[in-house]
């Protein structure tokens, strides 16, 4: 009887090929767990379970610790790495995975914090002596020797700058100032003159001139009947004046008519009252 191979401890179990197979589509393809168990199947006749394959992760997980620990020990040391941070979703909650990196080497850990805490766990910028590249995140000056803003995150927030007030004609030159689109200023809200209503003071109003005095409010209705009553007192303005006793006892009142020169002319006044003149509507 031939002797077991290392590393067999069932009866039946996975070899390190198939593991490192499901543990690629996973972690690094980013498959979900029914869908790689369906391609293991499909391409290699292996029928893994998601609770087999979930173990193979973990297991594979724990495997890499010399070679994480290799990894962050070269990025501490280098003179000039590359720290970013994103949202993430473990598990139905949120996370955050951090990445420290350079040229050649990346390192993506995850944890529940966005701060000091997950960046003391990663164990890179405690450590680092270099320049630290970063998009200006507070904690990230806590720590290093030397540190510079990355023009990716400068590039981006200026193109949201540009959506958000787009400028036109940046292509002119530099010597020509640049054009705003009228579109898309934001419209001045209109005042609205606001009059007063209320009558001045009467202190004010008894210091002015009679004659600059502001008529306040609306006169009484007898004061209107008398001032339309009124002859005007310029002499260009023609007047009439009749007798009211005359047109009421039937005579023939004289209306005297000035335009210049004084003319006389006969009105039948009690004639055209006892016989109005026919109207034209029916």
């Amino acid at each position: 009887m031939a002797a077991v191979p290392a590393g067999v401890s069932a009866p039946t179990q996975y070899g390190p090929r198939v593991r490192a197979v499901g543990a690629y589509l996973v972690g690094y393809q980013h498959l979900p767990y029914e869908r790689a168990c369906e391609t293991l199947a499909d391409l290699l006749g292996v029928g893994m379970s998601v609770g087999t394959l979930t173990s193979v992760m973990t297991r594979t997980g724990d495997g890499l610790a010399p070679f994480l620990e290799s990894v962050r020990e070269q990025i501490a040391a280098a003179p000039v790495a590359h720290f970013d941070e994103t949202g993430l979703r473990v598990a139905g909650a949120g996370a955050w995975v951090h990445s420290a990196s350079t040229d050649s080497l990346s390192l993506f850990p995850v944890h529940i914090c966005r701060g000091h805490g997950a960046i003391a766990a990663a164990g890179v910028l405690p450590v680092f002596t270099g320049i630290a590249v970063h998009d200006g995140f507070t904690p990230y000056r806590r720590y290093g020797f030397a540190h510079a803003l990355c023009n990716a995150h400068h590039l981006r927030e200026l193109a949201a700058i540009l959506d958000m007030d787009p400028v036109a004609g940046l292509g002119r030159g530099h010597d020509q100032a640049p054009v705003r689109d009228q579109r898309h200023r934001p419209a001045r809200p209109q005042r609205r003159r606001r009059r007063h209503r209320r009558p001045p003071a009467r202190g004010l109003s008894a210091a002015l001139p009679a004659d600059r005095r502001r008529r306040q409010g609306r006169q009484p209705q007898p004061a209107r009947a008398a001032a339309r009553l009124e002859p005007s007192p310029s002499p260009a303005t023609n007047s009439a004046s009749f007798s009211k006793s005359a047109v009421r006892n039937g005579d023939r009142p004289a209306a005297t008519v000035t335009n210049g020169s004084s003319v006389t002319a006969s009105v039948h006044a009690a004639g055209r009252l006892a016989n109005p003149p026919a109207s034209s509507k029916k």
